[in-house]
């Protein structure tokens, strides 16, 4: 489950913040990184890819994305911390498909 914010859209129905499921899949692999995204509610599925670079105890990493939708952007995904029950981390991703200019999610 995500958090997320959309904002500075022209149809002012579209910003605010609300819960959404998403299923995530990870891949990481030195410093190449791809998540691939599906919406539960809905059949938008997104791929991102990537540079990962370490920070400490946390991972960052930044790149773009492309959705089925028709939506591409770009993403930085930060504060990756990773456990034995998941991923936590901060998205925050820039792009552009019909009216939706900005979002963030938080997982």
């Amino acid at each position: 489950m995500g958090a997320a914010t959309t904002r500075a859209c022209t149809n002012q129905a579209f910003n605010g913040t609300f819960l959404q499921g998403v299923s995530v899949t990870l891949a990481q692999s030195g410093s190449s990184f791809q998540m691939a995204t599906a919406d539960v509610d809905s059949s938008r599925r997104c791929n991102w890819t990537g540079t990962y670079p370490q920070d400490g105890q946390v991972g960052r990493v930044g790149g773009n994305y492309s959705c089925s939708t028709g939506e591409t952007g770009t993403f930085r995904f930060f504060e990756i911390q990773s456990s034995m029950s998941g991923i936590m981390g901060r998205l925050s991703y820039r792009g552009h498909v019909d009216d939706l200019q900005t979002s963030s999610r938080r997982w």
